[in-house]
């Protein structure tokens, strides 16, 4: 297991030796697949198995979303507008249940069964309206919440309010003009939050300079963190005694780091 930045109090902070973990950190962290159970009892996590999840709002990511999700959960979209409604029923699969009515209602939530639901995404255009539904939600009991929130403003808000997941399609946007500022092959990259960093996948090409000695002689900025690789579909967590080959991709923490240097690394 290799902690790749800890999230606390909205300030980020990639852990050298002396740092310590403290009660409602947020970790991001690589690890072996068979490990994952160890990860979560470190964590004080239980392990969750989803079969019934609530979406509310018909926006089209709602919709993509309930189509992607595996055939054998039980899954209800939850929208204001009727016609919608009748629009959406006519597309979704049939184990997805379309419901008329207002998702941030406790008792429209209780008579749906959400004591039994394991997951509830809050998908609709308004960031308060789904703030107020997954606020809702958790009050009643649901594990695991998503929360689309388009107001940056409130991003740290929610953060603070521990609402659960939160996604932003700003954020999702900046992912990407970020990767066309590096002359690097990154397969993908995600944007945490705004200020706090982006996670990078970095397909390793010939002759870069991560491939020319071990990381721990490699002086990384300290911005920057290599958390794990794969090579030839193995996973393996880097160490300081790590070597870094042409072909491997590997998985980079970069807090605010400039294009310069992640090129300077791997281009």
């Amino acid at each position: 297991m290799h902690i790749l930045a800890i999230v606390r109090n909205g300030h980020t902070i990639i852990p050298r030796g002396q740092d310590g973990i403290e009660v409602n950190d947020v970790l991001y962290i690589t690890s072996m697949p068979k490990y994952l159970d160890q990860v979560r009892n470190f964590c004080g996590q239980d392990k969750l198995e989803v079969h019934r999840v609530i979406i509310m709002g018909g926006s089209r990511i709602a919709l993509k979303t309930a189509q992607l999700l595996p055939d054998d959960l039980n899954i209800k979209i939850i929208e204001r507008d009727y016609d919608k409604c009748m629009k959406i029923s006519e597309v979704v699969a049939d184990h997805t249940l379309v419901i008329h009515g207002d998702g941030r209602d406790p008792d429209l939530l209780v008579n749906e069964g959400i004591k039994k639901t394991d997951a509830f995404l809050s998908l609709t255009s308004s960031s308060e309206s789904n703030m107020l539904a997954t606020l809702n939600a958790k009050r009643l009991g649901v594990p695991i919440s998503v929360c689309q929130i388009e107001n940056l403003d409130y991003l740290d808000i929610a953060n603070e309010m521990k609402i659960g997941n939160l996604i932003n399609k700003k954020l999702i946007a900046a992912s990407v003009i970020f990767r066309y500022l590096l002359n690097i092959d990154i397969s993908n990259a995600k944007t945490l939050s705004i200020g706090q960093g982006e996670v990078l996948e970095i397909n390793v090409r010939e002759k870069s300079l991560v491939t020319t000695k071990p990381v721990m002689e490699l002086n990384l900025p300290q911005e920057i963190t290599i958390g794990g690789l794969v090579r030839d579909d193995q996973v393996i967590l880097v160490e300081g005694k790590t070597q870094i080959l042409a072909g491997d991709m590997v998985m980079v923490f970069s807090q605010n780091a400039s294009p310069k240097d992640l090129n300077k690394l791997f281009g």
